[in-house]
């Protein structure tokens, strides 16, 4: 019987285990946070929802109650993260289900926005930015409609894109 208990116990701190090193985000920011170059901001749902019943445009405040957690990471005065460190960004969220959405390249920038969805629904958006000179990681735990994306408004070259996207996804 002791041996059953301690079996059940070592397989739910290891799945338990497993399950906190499967968060590519969240080590990437926690790696990158710690450089004197960074900054780094994480703000919860209350927050969130507090700041949505502030702000005096309405379509801003109907956006951010869709929003539960958001967390940026920006390194600033020409540090990047090493491109095996993206690489393994990049790679552990497609793992997890994030598929692009839109990739640009252009006069020295690069602007990845992956998405996490769900029967229509959006649960994560992953927005990175790599300039000549800073880098930016904005990610979005949220409950969004495909639609919805048409309202974000981010101060990027080439975001102007979203405003273009269909109401709804086609898949091929």
């Amino acid at each position: 019987m002791k041996k059953t208990i301690f079996i059940a116990i070592l397989t739910l701190l290891c799945s338990t285990l497993t399950q906190a090193q499967k968060d590519p985000i969240r080590d990437f920011y926690r790696h990158y946070n710690t450089s004197p170059n960074a900054t780094g901001v994480r703000i919860q749902g209350l927050f969130i929802r507090l700041a949505s019943k502030v702000t005096d445009a309405e379509d801003a405040s109907k956006l951010l109650r869709k929003i539960s957690r958001l967390e940026l990471l920006q390194l600033e005065n020409g540090e990047q993260p090493l491109q095996e460190d993206f690489d393994r960004l990049i790679k552990g969220v497609k793992a997890e289900s994030y598929e692009d959405l839109i990739m640009m390249r252009g006069n020295n920038e690069h602007v990845n926005l992956l998405i996490r969805e769900k029967d229509g629904i959006i649960n994560n958006i992953l927005i990175l930015v790599r300039e000549t000179d800073e880098f930016l990681m904005l990610h979005l735990e949220c409950k969004l409609r495909f639609s919805d994306l048409n309202d974000l408004d981010i101060d990027v070259d080439g975001a102007e894109h979203l405003k273009s996207l269909p109401e709804n996804r086609f898949r091929a």
